[in-house]
């Protein structure tokens, strides 16, 4: 615990506080005894201390004395002996002398932020404010510093911020990728009515082929829009599933989608059964799956993708593989951000089946890298050892 000051001598014994226990704004002792002053300070919900104008502390709460390891361990603060008979000294910044002497000359509010490592291991964020407190709008009685953690407040503030570049970039790409194949429907039907109405049938096949394709393009960034859109939102819900049956969904799934592109997927697991999203999972093996066939080596004979399971201490592993053209070692990194596309020219996407992947991972908790470029291919994700909810 810390200790403070009990010595009051000299203070007046009529006063009103202005300190508001839920917003903190000016502090002004009026009417109330200073001793209210002290009870107030005490029962903040924040870390809180008052000092007087020789920096010694007049009161402080029980919110300060569980900051004060993790403060006292950090290179950031530095001990001030502030304490009133006692040996113990108080870690504050390095400016703290310098402020409270300011606010007791002009009485105006001072704000830092300052940061630090907590035990955990975590960076934590804590700002301190410097308040002015007075007695009946007279000569400041002492300096009110508080600290609040604003850690969370500013994990916020960065999500949001992505978020906000997030959907800029997504306007950005969609009022072409949307309008594109969209146009080229509507011209592709301008020139089959055309050739209907001049008796000229023999590119009419080719021209709905074509038609065709751009529907097939448009469903599929649908379907990834969709899957970008469920893959931020919705806590994941835990099972138990069997993960060769999941794997042959997906090529049952993605064979029906082509007729030219082979599939030979082979599942080697240590163990069967997965814990964790169902759902979740089954839309990152099939982005990956669905992206190995892509991207297959036209001059290799036997095309193959093949899933391992794999369980250690600290989780599972889900390995794809393939032995398609490879990704350049220069681009492993950014083919995770959004709209960013592989290396092969002619293929169809639209750069999000990665960026989504990255996003179901990190709603489970877990991380994803290419972890081999070429000979095989080889994504890797790793996840943690979870409990299912059912």
């Amino acid at each position: 615990m810390v200790a403070y000051s009990h010595n009051r001598e000299g203070l007046p014994e009529s006063g009103r506080s202005g300190i508001n226990h839920c917003e903190i704004g000016a502090r002004e002792v009026t009417e109330n005894s200073c001793l209210n002053v002290y009870q107030m300070v005490e029962g903040f919900s924040q870390a809180a201390l008052l000092v007087d104008h020789k920096h010694l502390v007049l009161t402080c709460n029980p919110a300060l004395n569980k900051l004060l390891p993790e403060l006292t361990r950090n290179a950031e603060f530095k001990l001030q002996a502030l304490l009133h008979e006692s040996p113990l000294a108080l870690p504050l910044p390095y400016t703290a002398n310098d402020d409270i002497d300011a606010v007791f000359a002009n009485g105006k509010t001072i704000e830092r932020q300052v940061s630090f490592k907590h035990s955990s291991g975590s960076t934590c964020q804590q700002r301190i404010q410097y308040f002015a407190s007075r007695v009946a709008q007279e000569k400041v009685l002492g300096v009110l510093i508080v600290f609040t953690d604003i850690t969370h407040a500013q994990e916020q503030e960065r999500r949001v911020y992505e978020a906000n570049e997030e959907l800029t970039q997504l306007q950005h790409h969609l009022s072409h990728d949307l309008s594109a194949p969209i146009t080229s429907i509507g011209g592709l039907l301008q020139m089959i009515t055309g050739d209907f109405e001049d008796g000229e049938f023999d590119e009419i096949p080719e021209l709905l082929q074509e038609s065709e394709s751009q529907i097939v393009r448009l469903k599929g960034l649908i379907s990834d829009l969709m899957s970008l859109a469920q893959s931020g939102v919705n806590e994941p819900t835990i099972t138990t599933f069997d993960v060769r049956e999941l794997v042959q969904d997906i090529s049952d799934l993605l064979s029906g989608h082509s007729r030219t592109l082979e599939l030979s997927i082979t599942v080697d697991c240590s163990v069967d059964t997965l814990t964790s999203d169902r759902v979740r999972v089954k839309q990152i093996l099939t982005n990956l799956i669905s992206n190995a066939r892509k991207f297959q080596n036209p001059d290799e004979v036997a095309p193959e993708i093949v899933v391992l399971l794999k369980e250690n201490e600290q989780g599972t592993e889900l390995i794809v593989q393939d032995n398609g053209i490879g990704i350049c070692e220069s681009r492993k990194d950014s083919l995770f951000d959004l709209f960013v596309r592989g290396d092969a020219a002619g293929q169809p996407g639209h750069g999000l089946g990665l960026y989504i992947v990255r996003k179901h991972v990190a709603k489970l908790g877990g991380s994803v890298e290419i972890s081999r470029c070429s000979k095989p291919t080889e994504f890797t994700i790793c996840l943690p050892h979870t409990t299912s909810s059912l």
